[in-house]
């Protein structure tokens, strides 16, 4: 459906250049969400404004439906375009237009019908459920009435893919949760491809098939939501993943760490459960078996689509010509254990 191989985009500058992404391999397949994470200036706005060349590629190669974009004349590239929806951070919604015109717009540029255009728009508005709202002003509406209505001139022209660019970062909390469960039904009703970027990890573990992370303009990762969950490689894709469990040490006891094994010390492990790890009584066989003392500083539980995943920090009273041992009875298929550093006993304590 979309693919992106070998994208190069390199801004010039007084300065000198710029590269916003280099090399970037990435494909969506047919009614497949790709969630594109990464931190602010990333790359990922660059990316998916490649996508429909609302920024051109300095090089590489941009397809959609097998088709090469960047070879496309104008009039060419416009119609391509007609089969790619996109919804943006702050809406752009026209404030003259009610909602009904502003869903109504992009076919009005096709020079539809009044007829043809009710006929779209009427069942859009109902989608998204605003069709008592359809002679109401952008002034008029909240937040997410608003993206509601952007998702919905987003889908006018009956495309094939929807681009989604940060559709969420203007909205609370649960207005965000609303709106994915919409993009979520979209996705399943209408079998649309998705690529939404994002820099928030929610969005990401609520709507997302498949993930990849963009770093200093790269993807570093691209994995299956679960796979990566499971087991990120980098270490910006740890942080993302920890960002929503929350699997980190207040920075007062973070400050207390140290890499080197002093006698004396505490060892520090974060352990990852999977499936049915997560209610299994481990660590009560784990004492009972190895009769290690077991403080558990912090955990938590999630459900990840229709899989459990669990996370755990504990510091142990073991020795560490033990530790392997110890890992070795913790690890299993479905339990995965880090060594987040050392800590003196009497430090800990004060």
């Amino acid at each position: 459906m979309i693919k992106l191989t070998n994208v190069n985009k390199i801004y010039l500058g007084k300065s000198g250049h710029l590269q916003a992404l280099k090399n970037v391999n990435l494909h969506v397949a047919p009614g497949e969400i790709v969630g594109v994470i990464g931190k602010s200036g990333a790359g990922k706005s660059t990316l998916i404004r490649c996508v429909n060349l609302l920024e051109r590629p300095t090089s590489g190669s941009v397809c959609f439906n097998n088709i090469e974009l960047t070879t496309l004349n104008a009039a060419q590239l416009r119609a391509a375009r007609h089969q790619i929806g996109m919804v943006f951070q702050h809406f752009n919604l026209l404030e003259t237009r009610t909602v009904y015109s502003n869903v109504a717009f992009p076919l009005q540029l096709l020079k539809k019908s009044n007829s043809e255009i009710e006929r779209v728009v009427i069942p859009l508005l109902e989608k998204v459920g605003l069709y008592e709202r359809r002679d109401a002003y952008p002034h008029q509406l909240s937040g997410g009435q608003k993206q509601r209505v952007a998702i919905a001139r987003a889908l006018a022209t009956r495309p094939q893919v929807l681009l989604c660019d940060e559709m969420t970062s203007s909205l609370d909390p649960e207005t965000t949760d609303e709106i994915l469960q919409l993009i979520r039904d979209i996705n399943r009703e209408m079998h649309l491809s998705i690529l939404c970027i994002t820099h928030e990890m929610h969005v990401i573990k609520a709507i997302a098939d498949r993930v990849a992370v963009i770093d200093h303009s790269e993807i570093v990762e691209c994995e299956k939501l679960i796979e990566l969950f499971k087991n990120p490689k980098t270490q910006v894709a740890k942080k993302f993943v920890r960002s929503v469990f929350k699997s980190e040490l207040p920075a007062e006891l973070q400050l207390k760490l140290h890499d080197e094994v002093m006698p004396d010390d505490l060892i520090v492990l974060r352990l990852s459960f999977f499936g049915h790890a997560t209610v299994e009584p481990i660590m009560n066989e784990f004492m009972q078996q190895t009769h290690v003392k077991v403080n558990i500083l912090q955990a938590t539980i999630e459900q990840l689509r229709s899989e459990m995943i669990g996370l755990m920090i504990i510091a142990l009273d073991v020795e560490k010509a033990k530790l392997e041992k110890v890992k070795k009875f913790l690890e299993k298929d479905d339990l995965t254990v880090e060594v987040m550093g050392y800590v003196d006993r009497q430090a800990w304590a004060n």
